[in-house]
């Protein structure tokens, strides 16, 4: 149980990492029209330069919700971040539009703790086995 507690804390934290990106600054070019992000800026990870707040919001939306892929020895399967308890929580794309070109946008992202447990139990329903007793057998006072 305790390392699928520290797997489903992992899977957090993985959230909040994707929403986190590295930051870019190179010389700014001629300002943005009016009501346009300036070229370069970077809300996490998606590249919103030329876009309006709504678009901007739509495209940092749709790559949010992409789900997160997990392997465990040959299972594979996917999760998406709402199911994990996370959502996105920053008015970044507002933000974005006061921003100068070449720059990065923090994405802020909220972790729901009782969704995090509840895919804890999930994991731990789906991939535990029930603790067995273990026996040795001793000939000569050697496990055989």
């Amino acid at each position: 149980m305790r390392r699928l507690l520290a797997l489903a804390l992992a899977l957090a934290a993985t959230l909040v990492v994707a929403g986190v990106a590295s930051a870019q600054e190179t010389p700014a070019p001629a300002p943005a029209p009016t009501g346009v992000i300036a070229d370069g800026v970077i809300i996490g990870s998606v590249p919103v330069g030329g876009m309006t707040a709504d678009q901007a919001r739509v495209a940092v939306q749709a790559a949010f919700d992409e789900p997160l892929k997990f392997a465990f020895g040959k299972r594979r399967w996917q999760a998406t971040p709402a199911q994990l308890g996370a959502r996105r929580t920053s008015t970044a794309p507002s933000t974005a539009r006061c921003r100068r070109a070449w720059k990065w946008v923090e994405l802020v992202v909220a972790i729901k703790g009782a969704d995090v447990r509840r895919y804890a139990d999930y994991l731990d329903e789906t991939f535990s086995k029930p603790a067995v007793d273990t026996r040795v057998r001793l000939v000569k006072n050697r496990p055989c």
